[in-house]
């Protein structure tokens, strides 16, 4: 039955995973080395903010510490955006590819090894569960974070378009260290909803500024064809 647990807990956080890929047009485009190509860079970055952390940062706590290792976090963009030089393809399957093995590396890396520690060995535990939908979150704030650096390294995008962008950006990466924040004030399931809330807002406003600038920058025709390859 633990194990049971485990391969429950599993599914349902790899699951949107290979959804993503099979219909998304990834698989239709062969992306899978590329995806993981993308996965080696993640893990890549990771060593170095890890290797920064240490140097600076080795035994700072408390608040303080925490914004400060979110901050660190923005050497991620550093990351995606030398991947994002070495990927090929068009814009929407370049986004995908980019997003998807970003986050296929953060759910191994972060979210498995866990699972197998604790789920493996209960019965039953809604906090594993809980982690597992985390990770669906995450997979689509990582689709996110890929579109708004994209679209914020545009020279043809509109500086009133900025705002949101870096906002959007500025949301996802200081993500871990506003909810450390406010720990404390909320239960587990409130916790998750505005986890979920947050997502669904940065969510929107990533597809909202996309198909403004691909209204502007191509007009409404190919707005909707870039819309069909995101969804």
């Amino acid at each position: 039955m633990t194990l049971f647990h485990f391969f429950n807990c599993l599914a349902l956080g790899a699951a949107p995973h290979v959804i993503l890929y099979k219909f998304s047009g990834l698989h239709e485009y062969s992306a899978l080395w590329k995806c993981a190509q993308v996965a080696g860079a993640y893990v890549l970055t990771q060593l170095c903010k890890m290797l920064l952390l240490a140097t600076f940062f080795p035994q700072w706590t408390g608040g303080l510490a925490d914004f400060l290792r979110s901050t660190c976090d923005l050497f991620d963009l550093v990351g995606l955006f030398l991947v994002f030089q070495r990927v090929s393809g068009k814009g929407s399957i370049k986004i995908l590819t980019v997003g998807a093995g970003w986050a296929a590396a953060h759910f191994l890396l972060t979210k498995v090894v866990p699972l197998w520690v604790g789920a493996s060995g209960q019965q039953f535990s809604w906090a594993f569960v809980r982690l597992s939908f985390e990770s669906n979150l995450e997979l689509a704030q990582h689709l996110c974070l890929a579109l708004l650096l994209w679209l914020y390294c545009r020279f043809d995008l509109s500086k009133a378009h900025l705002p949101a962008v870096t906002a959007g950006i500025l949301l996802i990466n200081y993500r871990p260290f506003l909810f450390l924040s406010l720990g404390h004030l909320l239960p587990p399931g409130w916790q998750l909803a505005a986890h979920t809330g947050l997502t669904a807002l940065v969510g929107l406003v990533s597809l909202a500024v996309y198909h403004l600038w691909s209204n502007e920058v191509h007009g409404p025709q190919a707005n909707g064809k870039a819309a069909h390859h995101l969804h």
